[in-house]
């Protein structure tokens, strides 16, 4: 189980980002990966978000990352319409 404190004293802001971040921590916990690794991943994400848009356990977090104004859609995976004006499309 990833604990919340441990996801936040590794830089990770107070407020609905920790939140997400944890429940994405949990998603990744629950596909059989390691304490480590999670954190790796997140790290991974808050570097570079906007390759994790389309990752069904992280999505939330990235879109979040990416547009604040969307960080409390309920949607796990969002569309392409959703973020284009976030994101800067290829």
């Amino acid at each position: 189980m990833l604990e919340r404190t441990l996801v936040k004293s590794l830089g990770w802001p107070e407020g609905r980002l920790l939140v997400l971040a944890h429940e994405a921590g949990t998603r990744l916990a629950a596909m059989g990966l390691s304490g480590e690794a999670i954190l790796v991943w997140l790290d991974q994400v808050y570097a570079e978000p906007e390759k994790f848009v389309n990752d069904p356990a992280l999505s939330r977090l990235a879109l979040a990352l990416l547009c604040p104004h969307h960080e409390n859609e309920r949607d796990p995976v969002p569309s392409q319409s959703n973020i284009r004006g976030c994101i800067p499309m290829a």
